[in-house]
């Protein structure tokens, strides 16, 4: 696919100091709206977005490009696509005979690691901490979302637990942590998928193993559960973004099966944990009364 000019646009410029006037250089700071969004980054860089159309980067005197070049893909473009109305999940997801299943999670719930043992497995990598619902139109009643970057962030450990050529620690993500990118970029998928489960990790589980929910999560639960994984959604203060993110939300709880995957800090193996959520996929749009009842505990 060709374009004439560019849908954004990314350049190196200087930022205005007057845009950060009385502000503590040493802290991060933002501000968002619809028209401009500006981040300051201590040690990486600050960052202006014009409209969702243009972004503008000043890195700091010596900073690492790898440190100011994670921002621009994760928060800042995040940023671009809210500016243009769009919602986006904080999930990792994968395609599974031609739908998503999205995991969604806080930083450090899983998401990630769960993905690439999916992947392990020859699942088909989609998107990793972050996807992007589509606007509903006509033509597209059902509930379908586009991949952010084609990378997957892994912690060392995580690495070295898949043991797959798969997975390396080649590209460092920041200087000195011991996280890595791995890059798809053959395999990234650019048009959007339905949304066919939508399983939310749940790392606050206090039993010793791993849990689903058998019976769908639905109305106002589905509802709280799928604001709080919305990606930046203290951005979300404008009114037209918050009638937005209402409409989208609505349709997600009202057309897509949504459970809780929960795991105990004990059952930290990855392995187990992909076992337990692959199963799930084969229980789809059973009725509520042909569900089976909840599920044990596994031990660790």
């Amino acid at each position: 696919m060709e374009f004439d000019e560019p849908d954004v646009s990314i350049r190196l410029a200087d930022i205005p100091e007057s845009l950060y006037m009385g502000k503590d250089p040493d802290k991060v700071f933002y501000r968002f709206d619809l028209d401009e969004f500006i981040l300051h980054f201590p040690g990486a860089a600050r960052y202006r977005v014009i409209k969702g159309c243009e972004i503008l980067v000043q890195p700091f005197s010596g900073s690492d490009p790898s440190a100011y070049r994670i921002y621009i893909l994760t928060i800042t473009m995040a940023a671009a696509l809210m500016q243009r109305q769009k919602i986006l999940l904080h999930a990792s997801a994968i395609l599974h005979d031609g739908g998503l299943m999205l995991f969604l999670g806080d930083s450090g719930a899983g998401k990630s690691s769960l993905v690439a043992e999916l992947c392990r497995r020859g699942y088909r990598f989609f998107s990793d901490d972050v996807c992007v619902l589509e606007d509903r139109s006509p033509d597209v009643p059902e509930v379908r979302a586009f991949a952010s970057y084609p990378m997957m962030k892994l912690w060392q450990t995580t690495v070295d637990a898949l043991d797959d050529v798969l997975f390396n620690t080649r590209h460092q993500i920041w200087p000195d942590t011991e996280k890595y990118g791995q890059f798809f970029h053959h395999e990234f998928m650019t048009r959007s998928y339905p949304v066919k489960k939508i399983f939310v990790l749940n790392p606050g589980h206090f039993g010793s193993g791993i849990s689903y929910t058998a019976a769908p999560v639905t109305g106002i639960e589905a509802f709280q559960w799928m604001t709080q994984h919305t990606y930046r959604k203290q951005f979300i203060h404008e009114v037209s973004l918050q009638a937005s993110h209402l409409k989208a939300i609505g349709r997600i709880v009202e057309q897509v099966d949504i459970g809780i995957l929960s795991r105990s800090h004990q059952a930290s193996d990855i392995s187990s944990f992909a076992d337990f959520a692959e199963k799930q996929f084969r229980e789809e749009h059973l009725p509520i009364d042909m569900l089976p009842p909840a599920e044990p505990l596994l031990p660790k």
